[in-house]
């Protein structure tokens, strides 16, 4: 980011306490710091601060980032000088991986992540016959084409589940990057770009696509703030799918400290750093996973992902993923179920409670 390439948003906070939508004028300067100054006082909210979790690429209207565990709306750009910026990098893009892209899912994402994009909204959806008259619209097809080619198309988005992917970009080739990556992995096939972000709007609707999530047979994988950050997202999936689990429901999320606190409760006496623990899983955006498998699914992912201590897992279990993919006991990697009973508590709580 040059010199001069500072970013100001009209952003706003809920705060839960006063039950109120509180306004600030947020900037972003070149160096990764942030500042917030209240809107109606004009006093500071945040004093200019370096902030290495959020970056240039997550900033855009209508994202979504975290400071210090709260959730802040980007509702619009301040000044025309950040229009322009937001201009120039391109907005943002919905890429669905189709049903035939399930097994190199993993890899399809790691290619997307390796580029200059952030992924913003991710959702596991089951596309329907009646849905299909709108997805032909948006892939501009000729209705008058012939009826088996129109059934073909059906068969292909229906067959099984697809995973919208919204992404941000971070400069004017950073598209192209990622799809040069997908063709270089003849992967490409497998992803349906969208350029109108009116498809984001139509495939990240909850109401019109209910989670995918069985609630049965099932354990929870939390891929934590910092890999999402890390863009390393795809690496884990792709980890999980080649072991042989199921992902059978995944969606990106901001999760609340209190609603995260709620979530962590058992461990609040069992875990010397809980509540940095708290924190840290409150930080920014993660991705929640239901995962399948046959048996007693809760145990044996959990023994995949390994001990909760990094080095221990180094030591113990050099092919799980916390020895793979953790940097510290603090920073793991992910958090999975750990009492069989709790399976599909823990998967309801993500895929059901928090909406």
């Amino acid at each position: 980011m040059s010199a001069d390439e500072s970013y100001a948003f009209v952003a706003e906070w809920f705060d839960p306490q006063a039950e109120i939508a509180r306004q600030y004028l947020l900037q972003y300067f070149s160096d990764g710091s942030l500042e917030m100054i209240d809107k109606k006082s004009l006093k500071p909210f945040l004093k200019r601060i370096k902030f290495p979790s959020v970056k240039k690429v997550d900033l855009f209207v209508g994202a979504c980032i975290t400071v210090y565990s709260r959730q802040i709306h980007l509702l619009d750009a301040a000044n025309e000088c950040t229009r322009r910026l937001l201009a120039t990098r391109g907005g943002n893009r919905l890429l669905l991986i189709k049903p035939s892209g399930y097994r190199p899912l993993g890899q399809i994402l790691a290619a997307i992540e390796q580029s200059h994009v952030a992924i913003v909204n991710l959702r596991m959806v089951q596309l329907t016959p009646s849905d299909m008259p709108r997805v032909l619209e948006m892939l501009s097809t000729d209705n008058n084409h012939a009826s088996s080619k129109q059934a073909a198309l059906a068969d292909e988005y229906t067959r099984d589940f697809s995973v919208p992917v919204e992404v941000s970009l971070g400069s004017p080739t950073a598209l192209d990057d990622a799809l040069r990556r997908l063709d270089a992995l003849r992967l490409r096939s497998h992803v349906q770009l969208f350029e109108n972000l009116s498809a984001a709007t139509y495939f990240l609707d909850t109401t019109r696509f209910p989670t995918t999530a069985a609630f049965t047979c099932c354990t929870l994988c939390l891929i934590r703030p910092r890999v999402v950050h890390e863009g390393k997202v795809g690496a884990i999936v792709d980890a999980i799918l080649r072991e042989g689990y199921e992902v059978s429901a995944a969606k990106l999320v901001h999760v609340q400290a209190n609603a995260m606190n709620e979530f962590l409760a058992i461990y609040k006496d069992v875990t010397r750093q809980y509540h940095e623990l708290v924190k840290s899983m409150a930080s920014g955006p993660l991705v929640a996973l239901e995962i399948r498998g046959d048996g007693d699914i809760v145990s044996r992912f959990q023994a995949f992902c390994g001990p909760f201590d990094v080095q221990i897992a180094k030591e113990l279990a050099p092919t799980s993923l916390r020895a793979r993919f953790g940097a510290t006991t603090l920073h793991n990697s992910v958090h999975c179920t750990d009492v069989p009973e709790d399976g599909a508590l823990e998967v309801q709580f993500f895929f059901r409670h928090l909406v």
